[in-house]
């Protein structure tokens, strides 16, 4: 029930406060693979977006599961993940890092990576342009949602 309620100011304070790359570089400095700390920049920038739009956890937390729960089928937020993949791997005309990517026409999320620079862990310029991609479609997706769940109110 907690999770259908709307975020508090103090919530959405601390939230629009995360910074995704100063996480991923922690992820990264313990040694996890960059797969991990590209899943955390990912949805935290899901969770940033989402929570100025309006949705709550249990909005955001139904883009994530998959459905029957934990079933077979991708979510709607790996499902998105793969269309920017695909759509990346198009507008791209180099390989990334020189390997050709046959995955659906498409790239590997975990071919895109971070750089280090003056201590800050920073997307590649790849990844950069990944992400640029990944919070236009996630946009449109949530204004989507939104507008889905103000129908649903209304009646």
């Amino acid at each position: 029930r907690q999770s259908k309620a709307p975020f508090s100011g103090e919530t959405l304070r601390y939230i629009d406060a995360l910074e995704p790359f100063v996480d991923a570089g922690i992820i990264r400095s313990v040694g996890l693979p960059d797969s991990c700390a590209i899943t955390c920049v990912l949805t935290t920038i899901m969770l940033k977006e989402g929570s100025k739009m309006g949705l709550t956890l249990a909005d955001l937390g139904a883009m994530m599961q998959r459905e029957p729960f934990c079933g077979p089928d991708a979510s709607k937020l790996e499902r998105l993940i793969e269309d920017c993949c695909d759509a990346f791997g198009k507008l791209e005309s180099k390989a990334i890092r020189g390997e050709q990517k046959s995955r659906m026409g498409g790239i590997d999320v975990n071919d895109l990576g971070f750089i280090i620079e003056g201590g800050t862990c920073m997307p590649n310029s790849d990844l950069q342009r990944f992400l640029q991609l990944f919070k236009m479609k996630l946009k449109a997706k949530l204004r989507c949602r939104t507008s889905n769940k103000q129908r649903e109110t209304s009646t």
